[in-house]
């Protein structure tokens, strides 16, 4: 609560995670906090939104200029200020809640519908945001994009990734690790594989068509000699470091620096092994992809001695799991997969979460289709006066538009 020396106009600035409140009157935060404290102050009461139900802090700082006044807050994800007004003394009332949105649907184009609005799950509501796209609609394509279209390596924020690649919508759709900023999930496009999937998570695949296909997703290749010998590779052009055989092509990167200790590189142009190298450091090599062949890289010694000698004839055949995803161009996958064919099938262990992930409240993103083979990207924040939500929940208000 703002005390202020005489009527005032004010204004509200609000951004995803902070806010602004512009007095012109000079104000003094009356029993509510120390204004005169430097830096940002925590509050703990509810007037200016202290702790809220669901533990978060929101914290503040007033800043006086002359006869006006401004406060500054820091705001937890899906927070608004509301604010109103008393009289005798002369009050501002500065609330930080976690309201449900009001209910709001915007046309963008043909085929693609914004709407906001808020679900009831397990006694709380929950503010979603939805963009749903009718694939079938001329103009429209739906591409995975990746924060460098050169290379697997890099990220960026989403809103800068959708400009530099002039996306009309986007949506957070993949994981990648921290420390190399390397793809974890599939990733393909016009039938060229960017990232391959890993412990066999959710992914989602479609064409140019409308169609779309669900599953759990896994990708093995067969690589044969000349001479009938038969290899097995898991790993395609993949972050996701394991003991086994994995194979990078010239979409990974132009060259490839070694991810693990101790690795053997078999280089392959034309069909045909042309060289091979140990690798016995990790990061301390960079070897080039050859733009007419790929890289084997062997880890723990999976491939037996000769067996790739140089001059060794190679052919590659790889097929997906599920069977239906060979039919579809373009896909990606992050898991874990949520509902298929209208049934919850959510499994976080099975496709190799932790428990601490699991447990975890977040912000929660979703890729489903509804019962009109429309696509919906969906993104959920805090419910109102709770945290925000659990994987648990997810499936409940996303089986209620599709599968």
């Amino acid at each position: 609560m703002l005390e202020l020396s005489q009527p005032a106009f004010w204004q509200v600035s609000q951004a995803r995670e902070e806010a602004v409140v512009t007095i012109n009157a000079s104000s003094t935060i009356g029993s509510q906090g120390n204004a005169n404290a430097p830096g940002l102050q925590a509050i703990d009461q509810d007037d200016l939104g202290g702790k809220t139900s669901g533990g978060q802090q929101i914290r503040y700082r007033l800043e006086r200029s002359g006869a006006s006044s401004k406060v500054h807050f820091q705001l937890p994800v899906g927070y608004k200020l509301q604010v109103s007004t008393l009289t005798s003394p002369f009050r501002l009332v500065i609330d930080a809640r976690a309201d449900a949105p009001p209910v709001k649907t915007i046309n963008w184009t043909e085929g693609i519908t914004w709407q906001q609005r808020f679900v009831n799950i397990s006694g709380g509501q929950f503010p979603v945001t939805t963009v749903t796209i009718n694939p079938r609609s001329p103009g429209i394509s739906l591409r995975p994009l990746m924060a460098n279209p050169t290379m697997a390596q890099g990220t960026a924020p989403l809103v800068t990734i959708a400009r530099d690649q002039r996306a009309a919508v986007a949506i957070n759709a993949g994981f990648f690790n921290r420390n190399n900023q390397l793809p974890l999930g599939a990733v393909w496009s016009q039938q060229n594989w960017r990232s391959g999937p890993i412990l066999n998570r959710g992914a989602i695949a479609w064409n140019d068509q409308g169609q779309t296909t669900f599953g759990r997703l896994s990708l093995s290749e067969i690589i044969t000699t000349g001479s009938g010998q038969r290899l097995t590779a898991n790993y395609l052009n993949s972050g996701y470091v394991q003991r086994g055989i994995a194979r990078y092509t010239p979409a990974w990167d132009p060259s490839y620096i070694p991810l693990s200790d101790n690795e053997q590189v078999y280089v392959v142009q034309n069909s045909q092994v042309t060289a091979q190298y140990p690798l016995p450091k990790a990061g301390q090599q960079q070897m080039p992809i050859p733009s007419d062949g790929y890289l084997i890289i062997d880890r723990g010694n999976q491939i037996p001695a000769g067996v790739l000698a140089v001059g060794t004839t190679l052919n590659v055949n790889g097929r997906s799991t599920p069977e239906a995803f060979n039919a579809f161009p373009n896909g990606m996958g992050a898991g874990p997969l949520l509902i298929d064919q209208g049934r919850v099938v959510l499994n976080a262990t099975g496709e190799g979460f932790s428990s601490a992930f699991q447990q975890q409240r977040a912000s929660r993103s979703a890729i489903a289709v509804d019962r009109n083979g429309n696509i919906m990207l969906v993104a959920s924040h805090n419910r109102v006066g709770e945290p925000e939500l659990a994987w648990g929940n997810l499936p409940k208000f996303c089986n209620s538009w599709g599968r």
